[in-house]
């Protein structure tokens, strides 16, 4: 039997299957509406009912806002009930603390809500950045339980998780609790394997040391970082103790660095 796929809304994916559950790890504001618009567009122009539970630095004024631009009658779909954007605190946290079950049982609700009014089914989109360190392994494991009961679902769901906010233990939690995952920076989508492979190794290897290979190839992303002025996330901080400790890589980095501003 085929199984049925949906229009997925983003460019990297042309359509997904029901009990998709994937995560995106996003940099800035403007990653997050560049995925998002598009995504929810291609859930209301399918007979989906579409939910977005936005957190900083989008606000719920900002989605409809940023979504209107590219659905003209967007308060048509908001009045007929096909699409809800709601803050994190109306939803993940709404009783002042996160409770996974409840807000497991909740999508399963809207799932049932969204089928008995004639939808195909349920389009979600839920922005983590609200979590702090004390709510992350209760969340983590609401991520794992929730990704064995979306498959029995009609329901797509991307969780979005903030760059700047995911150590490298982070990541792996994140990636293990997900189908898949994609990264978007700066505008750009990013291989995220790449990214995978070395935060294994930070986490697997030494704590305090990553080798010469695992270095390389984060050299150019690190580079990157270094010409924009932009301050070293959690994640590539074993890159650079590893530069300030090897002559060679460090040669190459400079060299690299040299050959990048130099560049028109």
């Amino acid at each position: 039997m085929v199984q049925e796929t949906r229009t997925a809304g983003i460019d990297t994916i042309d359509r997904l299957p029901w009990g998709t559950h994937l995560c995106l790890f996003y940099q800035t504001k403007k990653d997050l509406i560049d995925v998002l618009v598009p995504y929810f567009k291609a859930g209301l122009e399918n007979n989906e009912f579409c939910m977005w539970v936005t957190s900083e630095p989008l606000t719920v004024e900002d989605s409809k806002r940023s979504l209107s631009r590219v659905i003209q009658n967007l308060d048509d779909y908001i009045g007929e009930g096909q699409i809800e954007i709601l803050d994190h605190s109306q939803w993940y946290t709404k009783s002042g603390t996160f409770e996974g079950d409840r807000v497991l049982q909740g999508w399963v609700k809207k799932e049932d809500h969204a089928l008995k009014k004639g939808f195909d089914g349920l389009r979600v989109a839920g922005n983590t950045v609200w979590l702090e360190k004390e709510d992350w392994a209760e969340f983590a494991d609401y991520e794992a339980t929730i990704n064995g009961v979306i498959p029995k679902h009609r329901m797509i769901t991307v969780c979005f998780y903030s760059l700047e906010k995911c150590g490298p233990s982070e990541v792996l939690d994140v990636v293990s609790n997900h189908q898949f995952a994609l990264t978007r920076r700066e505008g750009r989508w990013v291989e995220l394997d790449r990214v995978k492979r070395l935060v294994h190794t930070i986490i697997t290897a030494r704590p305090d040391e990553i080798g010469c290979d695992e270095c390389f190839e984060e050299l150019d992303r690190f580079v990157e970082m270094n010409l924009a002025d932009k301050e070293i996330p959690e994640a590539m901080r074993l890159v650079q103790d590893h530069l300030e400790r090897c002559n060679d890589c460090r040669e190459e980095f400079e060299a690299l660095l040299a050959a990048m501003r130099a560049t028109p």
